[in-house]
């Protein structure tokens, strides 16, 4: 059981997690009205985010009184909670990389963290959005259009191609593309899978059957003959053929590609302290140092 202090030092830094510096703060009365308690407690817990500097703030008369520094981390610790984000399943060196690199920007910080690993950026967002995950890693082309549809927005955007390299078109048949007809896996948890089958339709100029599969299942319905071509993630092909009798072909990408390409972290706007925090915490600079050294295998992917 918390005592009345405790409970109002973790509802205030909750709260002051979505301040910046130089914001005006609400008024003591507010906080006691908002926390059921006396204008005692609350000061008194104003008081201890000061002493252990997770704040600083400023009177200004009738002006109100203002945040001058804030630590999200200090106050996220008064919070009692852990933080929680979901990425793609970790098949790929490039999203082992981005994992460690974030658990080891957590255990940098002293903040107690955990991953989860689910397929499908729009599963990945639903998780975030029902306050499930704090955050989830998506690709920026993923993003940019699950942002129109969810209450969502990007917190934060890590190198060119930090999320996959590029892709690659999966067949059988060697003359799928001289065909007028094709049976096209689609995922449609994916807005970049979709995208791309459909920019495959509209650009060779053929009619496509699109047979909806999860995105895992894509290798073994194209070798079953359930479809006859798929688009994949191109960090998946290291040799010619992923299995035998499975063909690859890389996908023309526009310049802009890299850049669809980077990993980004999107947040629910409902909690906007989230993408305060996660900017303190994580280092772009080092993720990107971290996720290249386990590429190269010089550092023990952990996640």
């Amino acid at each position: 059981m918390f005592n009345k202090k405790q409970i109002a030092m973790i509802g205030l830094s909750k709260d002051l997690l979505a301040y910046q510096t130089g914001d005006r703060i609400d008024t003591i009365s507010s906080y006691t009205e908002s926390y059921d308690t006396s204008r005692g407690v609350v000061q008194e817990a104003f008081n201890t985010l000061e002493d252990e500097k997770a704040i600083k703030r400023s009177k200004r008369g009738t002006l109100g009184t203002y945040l001058t520094e804030i630590d999200y981390i200090k106050l996220w610790k008064y919070t009692l909670e852990t933080i929680s984000g979901v990425s793609p399943l970790p098949y790929t060196k490039k999203h082992e990389g981005i994992a460690t690199a974030i658990y080891k920007e957590m255990e940098k910080n002293e903040i107690p963290f955990h991953f989860a690993y689910m397929q499908g950026a729009e599963n990945r967002i639903q998780g975030v959005i029902t306050g499930k995950y704090n955050f989830a890693i998506l690709s920026k082309s993923a993003a940019v259009e699950l942002v129109k549809d969810y209450d969502v927005s990007i917190a934060m955007e890590f190198a060119d191609y930090s999320y996959l390299s590029g892709y690659v078109y999966l067949y059988t048949d060697e003359n799928v593309f001289d065909r007028k007809k094709l049976r096209v896996g689609r995922d449609l948890s994916s807005p970049d899978h979709t995208k791309w089958m459909e920019i495959l339709a509209r650009e060779k100029e053929i009619e496509v059957e699109y047979i909806d599969i999860q995105y895992t299942r894509m290798v073994p319905a194209i070798i079953e003959g359930k479809i006859d071509l798929t688009i994949y993630n191109k960090d998946t092909v290291d040799k010619p053929g992923i299995f035998t009798g499975v063909s690859f072909r890389e996908v023309e990408a526009n310049p802009g590609i890299g850049n669809e390409c980077r990993a980004v972290l999107v947040v629910c706007n409902e909690f906007p302290g989230i993408s305060n925090l996660l900017k303190q915490i994580i280092d772009e600079k080092e993720v990107a140092l971290v996720q290249q050294e386990v590429i190269e295998g010089k550092r023990v992917p952990v996640y």
